[in-house]
């Protein structure tokens, strides 16, 4: 008996999966405060980051193109990523990036966040377009499935309104383990975040056993998304979402803020969570 309960309790372990989890916003090249024709030194610092931080999964916002995907990878080799086309154009805002060494990519796609019916979309009021870029992967580990989310969800109230019930539409049959990352440009006060994930995510920031920066920082406001505030944690709008009916426990929760010749990579600072899938 002794036996038989060690041997069911070895078996439960091996299920138990460590994944770190990255979510930036990157600031595209043509925003305010980027320099366009010297982004290619940015990019050198955000191949940096995924560097210094080694993550297995990233949601990576505000990447204009699939050029510039293969230049932030090419020299992290063990990286592949799944990104959107518009007819024979990319559009990578935003792009899942996964280490090919540990997960399988089973299926992937996107939708749209606007009122076009799947087509693409200027929201239901006037912005760039938004969409989710959605992965179902297979851990090459332990055997399990789950399904992987990104994001940049717009600032504008009509469409957050509209974005939000769209995600959860397309989750609402979803029966496997989901992690969604995203810049949502939601603080965790407002009511469209609770709108979003009630009775549907837990935030990795909460469930956290504990909390590390990586960098130098005087102050909070150099953790935070300046335009959301300047107090931390009150000011986090990139999150990374746990689905609620499955048993997760985060180990860390991590925000860079290093800085590259005394400037920090973009407005939003990288975020990470080491995370584990009971």
């Amino acid at each position: 008996m002794k036996a038989l309960i060690l041997l069911l309790f070895m078996a439960n372990i091996s299920f138990a999966e460590k994944y770190s989890v990255m979510t930036f916003n990157t600031m595209c090249d043509f925003c305010n405060g980027s320099d366009f024709f010297g982004y290619h030194n940015r990019i050198n610092s955000i191949t940096d980051t995924i560097k210094r931080l080694g993550p297995d999964l990233i949601s990576l916002q505000e990447v204009r193109s699939e050029d510039q995907i293969k230049k932030i990878l090419a020299p992290l080799t063990q990286y592949n990523y799944s990104l959107s086309h518009i007819g024979p154009f990319s559009y990578a805002d935003p792009t899942i990036i996964y280490d090919k060494s540990k997960f399988q990519l089973i299926k992937d796609g996107h939708f749209w966040l606007g009122p076009n019916n799947g087509n693409i979309s200027l929201g239901w009021k006037y912005s760039l377009p938004r969409q989710v870029r959605w992965a179902k992967f297979l851990s090459l580990s332990n055997k399990k499935e789950f399904l992987f989310l990104s994001s940049h969800i717009d600032n504008r109230y009509e469409n957050m309104e509209g974005s939000i019930k769209m995600i959860r539409d397309f989750l609402a049959d979803k029966k496997i383990p989901i992690i969604f990352a995203a810049d949502t440009n939601m603080t965790v006060d407002m009511i469209e975040y609770k709108k979003l994930t009630q009775s549907l995510f837990l935030n990795a920031y909460d469930l956290r056993a504990q909390f590390t920066t990586v960098g130098n920082y005087q102050t909070d406001s150099d953790l935070c998304y300046l335009k959301k505030g300047d107090k931390f944690p009150m000011c986090r709008v990139d999150h990374i979402l746990l689905s609620q009916a499955n048993n997760w426990k985060v180990h860390t929760f991590i925000i860079d803020a290093t800085k590259y010749n005394n400037s920090f990579t973009s407005d939003h600072r990288a975020v990470m969570s080491i995370i584990e899938f009971l």
